[in-house]
């Protein structure tokens, strides 16, 4: 995982699995923030936007999201699981 771009409210993140074409990988941020955009994988958001799913969708090994901070600059994303297949 690494960080990207940062604006004053809101920054991406970079995630890269590597060794399978198939993947599913669940990041969590910590509320107040929430993930708004995501790309290159097929998501799925928990209700507050807290909780992305991401499942490989054959654009390859990376995909990327958008933290909006909503006040909680000191946090960043953490990793929950990563399985492949």
């Amino acid at each position: 995982m690494t960080s990207g771009a940062v604006w004053g409210d809101r920054y991406n993140t970079s995630v890269t699995v590597s060794g399978a074409t198939r993947w599913t990988v669940t990041v969590a941020v910590t509320a107040p923030q929430c993930i708004t955009t995501t790309w290159s994988g097929s998501a799925t958001l928990s209700s507050n936007n807290t909780v992305l799913t991401m499942r490989s969708n054959g654009s390859g090994n990376s995909f990327g999201f958008t933290t909006m901070t909503n006040g909680n600059f000191g946090a960043r994303p953490q990793i929950r699981s990563c399985t492949t297949g």
